[in-house]
C-alpha cells in the first residue's frame, strides 16, 4: 500500500456495543480486484478478519460496486474483556464479544459512507503518522 492506494479512501469512525472502530475504506468507485488489502487490528494487534465483520463490510460494499473489493484498514478498540485472543496459538484469530451490537452499529455507518457523494478524497500515509523518519 502507498499514497496512491489511499487517494480514494474515506475515513470511518463508529462507536457501537462498547467498540470503537476507526480507519479507512475505499470509496465504491475505487475498489480492488482482490481482498489483498484488507487489514484488521484489535487493540493494536493485527488479526485475521473476523468472518462476520468482513462479510458485512464486503456485502455492503458490493451493493455499490459488485466488481471490486474494498481496500480497508480498520482498528477496533474495546476493553480487554470484550475480545478473546486465546482462540489460536498465533493469536491472530479472535473472538469479539458484543459482535451483534458491533455489526448493528457498523451497517448503517457503512451504508451512509458508501451512499454519500465522494467529498473526502486524498488521504496520505503521512496523515496517519506513517512516513520517512528524519
Amino acid at each position: 500500500l502507498g499514497d496512491a492506494a489511499l487517494t480514494k479512501t474515506q475515513k470511518i469512525c463508529v462507536n457501537a456495543g462498547g467498540w470503537q472502530v476507526e480507519g479507512l475504506i475505499s470509496s465504491p468507485m475505487a475498489g480492488r480486484r482482490s481482498r489483498d488489502a484488507q487489514l484488521f487490528f484489535v487493540n493494536g494487534r493485527p488479526i485475521d478478519p473476523p468472518k462476520r465483520v468482513a462479510k458485512l463490510i464486503n456485502d455492503t460494499y458490493h451493493q455499490y460496486n459488485s466488481r471490486a473489493w474494498p481496500l480497508l484498514i480498520l482498528a477496533f478498540t474495546a476493553p480487554q474483556g470484550m475480545v478473546d485472543v486465546n482462540v489460536t496459538p498465533d493469536k491472530k484469530t479472535v473472538f469479539l464479544h458484543q459482535e451483534e451490537l458491533l455489526l448493528a452499529g457498523l451497517q448503517p455507518a457503512l451504508t451512509e459512507l458508501f451512499a454519500a457523494p465522494e467529498v473526502h478524497l486524498g488521504a496520505s500515509l503521512q496523515s496517519f503518522g506513517i512516513g520517512p523518519r528524519n
